[in-house]
């Protein structure tokens, strides 16, 4: 399934930065995933924030109005909008990757976020 034109400001999958740690739950809540991709200003992918790097970052002192850029995990996994053979087969690609993996996004060639895989087969555009 491939949804395009998904606006950033309404996903529930894609945070920016600056956002607090609270948006980032509230995301996370509302995907049902365990995680969100975080954006820069420019759409760039800097990193994702799972909801297990909030609640220990909160254990250790930050609070829900600590931006999300201070607790993301800089080294994930993304695919390239170019890799069709991934893009055409999204279940095969999670059927191989590890359990914890639910959220993954595609990048053009400058690291600017295209679209969203979601584990359970779906593709949204960004």
């Amino acid at each position: 399934v491939m949804e395009k034109n998904i606006d950033l400001k309404n996903s529930n999958y894609v945070v920016r930065e600056e956002a607090s740690l609270q948006d980032v739950m509230e995301a996370i809540t509302a995907n049902h995933s365990g995680s969100a991709v975080v954006i820069d200003d420019k759409r760039h992918v800097i990193g994702i924030v799972t909801d297990g790097m909030i609640r220990r970052a909160l254990i250790k002192g930050a609070i829900m109005q600590t931006p999300a850029r201070q607790v993301l995990n800089y080294n994930i996994i993304s695919i390239q909008n170019t890799d069709t053979k991934t893009l055409e087969n999204v279940e095969k690609f999670f059927l191989d990757s590890p359990a914890y993996i639910n959220v993954v996004p595609v990048v053009d060639d400058r690291n600017v976020l295209i679209a969203i895989l979601i584990r359970g087969g779906s593709y949204k555009g960004v």
